[in-house]
């Protein structure tokens, strides 16, 4: 009990240090903190003596332009910002870096038409990427942050910054990353990392708390997920251009590429920890377009079908950087071939396919591209 509530205490505090005033940030930084051309990061530290310590760090912020996504996305988590939120019961697949062998990465894109304090990813007691809204002296400042619980202390890091800061309209990539080894917080947004702290280490803890997202976002999340590695390391990163894949390191990863309208979101990864739109969150599908540097892609490419799920047909593409054979199958929950959609030689270039449920039932399916010694599955949805 004791411990329980050191650990809430600490909680408010850190709280209450990131949403303080301007007046409460050190002297030697308010100068400048209004132009666009300088960021503040600032990451608080509370341990379980309850003592707090701030650190303070200016960056030159340079290529933080929102980011134009260049490929098809078929659609998005559509938020209104009153009450609306995403929610996944709990699973073992969502608790991330509660293992010594376990780092995490948490990330997502986002696109606020009024940007607002709330949580864009948040496991309770766990880890949040979030953001924040305070006002001081008639200027309007806006943070980003990333926390992690681990065992014995709570940390975050978090960047704040003025008003015209550079929330710009459109959509930003975002992610937190915790070094379990070294016990370093790291914020990163659109191809920079913003801020690192080093808070000692400790596993991240293990929480029986929903994951939600969208928590008062007034906009759109995409393409959100949970990793058990550092997907980013270095002072600057490519911002991903396209639908992440599922790999080994993919704990959990939803891309919201339903149907217009639906309220549940499917997770790709094995484990289906289903997201559930609460109070109006729902898909939007947006317009599907394709960038013209994309006709002649670097890699090989399997996107997420669309429709997902579908009822009776849905539209598979693929890229091919270089001619040769390509296979599509897909696949029954049971591991049986139900048909090939693709068997043939390519061309470099961007391709579609579609595939007609004809006769199967309602149920989970699989689509594997191969070519060459590239392989990559997906799954999809069919509701009848």
């Amino acid at each position: 009990m004791q411990k329980q509530r050191l650990l809430t205490f600490t909680f408010i505090i850190s709280l209450i240090v990131f949403s303080s005033t301007f007046a409460q940030i050190p002297d030697e930084v308010k100068s400048g903190l209004t132009f666009r051309d300088t960021i503040k990061s600032i990451v608080s530290v509370v341990d379980n003596n309850g003592n707090k310590t701030d650190y303070v760090n200016t960056i030159q912020m340079t290529n933080l332009e929102s980011v134009n996504r260049s490929l098809a996305w078929s659609g998005y988590l559509s938020l209104d910002g009153d009450d609306d939120y995403a929610q996944a019961d709990d699973h073992t697949e969502l608790d991330v870096g509660d293992e010594s062998s376990e780092d995490l990465t948490v990330e997502a894109w986002v696109n606020f038409s009024d940007f607002s304090s709330s949580d864009v990813v948040k496991k309770k007691n766990a880890y949040v990427l979030y953001t924040r809204l305070s006002y001081s002296q008639g200027t309007t400042f806006k943070g980003l942050g990333f926390m992690v619980n681990p065992i014995g202390m709570l940390s975050s890091s978090t960047t704040q910054w003025g008003a015209g800061g550079f929330w710009d309209s459109g959509w930003h990539h975002v992610a937190g990353v915790y070094n379990q080894t070294s016990g370093e917080l790291m914020l990163y947004m659109d191809g920079k990392l913003l801020h690192s702290y080093i808070t000692g280490g400790g596993s991240a803890a293990n929480s029986e708390e929903p994951l939600q997202v969208g928590l008062d976002v007034t906009g759109q999340v995409d393409e959100v997920r949970i990793s058990n590695v550092m997907r980013y390391a270095d002072t600057t990163y490519s911002v991903p251009e396209s639908p992440y894949e599922v790999d080994e390191n993919t704990r959990a990863l939803w891309h919201f590429d339903e149907v217009e309208g639906a309220t549940e979101f499917h997770d790709v990864c094995m484990e289906d920890n289903l997201l559930t739109g609460y109070n109006g969150a729902q898909i939007i599908t947006s317009v599907v377009e394709r960038n013209d540097n994309f006709t002649t892609p670097g890699s090989f490419y399997l996107h997420p079908s669309y429709p997902n799920p579908f009822n009776p047909t849905t539209q598979i593409r693929f890229a091919v950087p270089t001619a040769g054979m390509v296979n599509i199958d897909v696949f029954n929950m049971a591991g049986q071939k139900v048909e090939t959609l693709v068997n043939d030689r390519y061309s470099a270039g961007v391709y579609e396919v579609q595939f007609r449920a004809k006769n199967l039932a309602s149920g989970l399916y699989f689509y594997r591209l191969t070519a060459g010694n590239f392989t990559n599955l997906q799954k999809m949805m069919l509701l009848k």
